[in-house]
């Protein structure tokens, strides 16, 4: 069975982990290389990671992206929209259908 990870905060991370997806909650933007650095030796096939993560990985996670797996999804920050996530999904759903979506 495909194996899902999420990156995110512990209130986010709870959610995903009650349906079996591997939670690697941080509290501070310094843990974030580290737990990434872990979930690259492993054999995942989604990475979920929250907007506000992302903005401080989005270098490092360009090797991840450009693979055929695992696919890098972004979500949203709790409690607040920045829109990385939305334009995100846009940008996935057009090069999978070559459709663009949206505004």
């Amino acid at each position: 069975m495909p194996k899902m990870a999420v990156i995110a905060d512990a209130e986010t991370t709870l959610g995903f982990k009650a349906v079996g997806v591997d939670d690697f909650p941080y509290a501070q933007q310094n843990e974030l290389k580290a737990i990434l650095a872990g979930i690259k030796d492993r054999d995942y096939s989604v990475v979920l990671i929250d907007e506000d993560a992302y903005g401080q990985l989005k270098e490092d996670l360009k090797s991840l992206e450009e693979a055929f797996a695992p696919a890098v999804v972004i979500i949203p920050s709790a409690g607040r929209k920045i829109g990385i996530a939305e334009t995100h999904m846009k940008e996935i759903v057009q090069k999978a259908v070559g459709v663009k979506i949206g505004d």
